[in-house]
């Protein structure tokens, strides 16, 4: 536990928590991800420690200026979901423990959806989590890339825990990878969101290289990128504007209005949102997870002096 005093950050912050690191139950091809596992040679249980948990959750909250009246726990991986629903209840705990006054804390957690079952739901539901649930389209197109380790598809595990969701009544949104072959039918996965009971929709760009720095053949084209928002958007325009949201819509909207984008690839700075690895190591970012950005660990030193370090300010510019 870190026992110093915890300085508070110059500017409000974001951190993303890998608590299980790179483990996942799936093998998708084109998770970049997955092989981060190597920066941690010969660990062999990547399960964040209570006593890390209960540092991190401290100093995230204690740090925070006091203008944040909102603190938002974004939990990813891997698969959160293989650390089992007593992690998360002791995760509550300790945000309760140290919530400031007049704070609202709230979790947000990314899960491929595959091992979601009514316990899950019900936690959620009771714990007003807002559910990310990763699925690139209909079964064809969502079994090409996303498989388990055997190489068997997972969409018909995936929409038995979309399903769990909608019934247990938890808020979520759908996080679709755009790839060289759903990049091709915006329309067919527009109508598929929609018809599965989702009313939010986040689209990713894969832009994967390969070993020889060429991009890699999953990638979605700049073009086709393009031409997929285009249809995204013609077919939303039509009838669906106050009834479904697309997450680039409404960047786009409030950066028209002024407003400061809430998407950090559409700013005009980055560098206030970090990534957490499950020992405390923190990185720059969770795209740039590489001994390059790595910043330090929250044993050692405070977040509020890593996300403030020049290193991470020379990142963000």
């Amino acid at each position: 536990m870190y026992t110093k005093a915890i300085k508070t950050a110059k500017f409000p912050y974001h951190i993303i928590i890998k608590p299980i690191g790179a483990v996942c139950n799936l093998n998708c091809s084109y998770c970049y991800y997955l092989d981060k596992k190597n920066l941690y040679p010969g660990v062999k249980s990547f399960r964040m420690t209570e006593e890390v948990l209960k540092n991190f959750t401290h100093q995230y909250i204690e740090s925070q200026p006091e203008s944040v009246k909102e603190l938002h726990f974004s939990w990813q991986g891997g698969e959160p979901t293989l650390l089992g629903i007593n992690f998360f209840r002791q995760a509550i705990k300790f945000q309760k423990q140290f919530c400031r006054d007049g704070m609202r804390i709230t979790n947000t957690f990314q899960t491929n959806g595959t091992l979601l079952d009514e316990n899950w739901g019900k936690f959620f539901h009771d714990e007003n989590f807002l559910i990310g649930i990763s699925i690139d389209g209909p079964e064809d197109i969502h079994n090409f890339y996303r498989r388990d380790p055997k190489g068997k598809g997972s969409f018909k595990n995936v929409m038995r825990g979309l399903n769990v969701l909608i019934k247990e009544k938890v808020e979520f949104n759908t996080l679709t990878v755009v790839n060289n072959l759903n990049g091709n039918q915006p329309e067919k996965i527009y109508d598929f969101l929609k018809n599965s009971g989702a009313i939010f929709f986040q689209f990713i760009p894969i832009v994967e290289k390969n070993s020889d720095n060429s991009i890699s053949n999953e990638s979605v084209g700049p073009r086709q990128w393009g031409n997929f928002l285009s249809g995204v958007f013609d077919k939303w325009i039509k009838s669906d504007i106050g009834e479904v949201f697309v997450q680039h819509f409404d960047v786009f909207l409030g950066l028209y209005m002024g407003m400061p984008s809430s998407l950090c690839v559409h700013a005009e700075t980055c560098g206030k949102a970090a990534a957490l690895e499950h020992n405390g190591d923190l990185y720059s970012c969770d795209h740039f997870v590489f001994t390059e950005n790595y910043l330090g660990n929250i044993s050692e030193l405070t977040l509020s002096d890593m996300i403030d370090g020049q290193k991470q300010l020379d990142f963000g510019n």
